[in-house]
């Protein structure tokens, strides 16, 4: 599991980028992207909802055959 912040992105063109490398894998695997904008590390229900204050993402996997 890693976190990353505004400083650690890098824009490529149109894109922005971020590289992160996977120590010790031994077999196949898949990854699962979460984000937010806020500090919380978890979606908390608070009451305190907002869809653009709050905003939390998910992505598809990410299948990473290993060589």
């Amino acid at each position: 599991m890693a976190r990353f912040g505004p400083r650690d992105w890098r824009k490529q063109g149109r894109e922005y980028v971020i590289r992160h490398t996977l120590h010790n894998v031994g077999s196949d695997l898949y990854a699962r992207v979460r984000g937010t904008n806020t500090d919380e590390a978890e979606p908390l229900a608070d009451g305190l909802e907002s869809p653009w204050d709050d905003l939390w993402f998910y992505s598809n996997p990410v299948f990473v055959p290993v060589r």
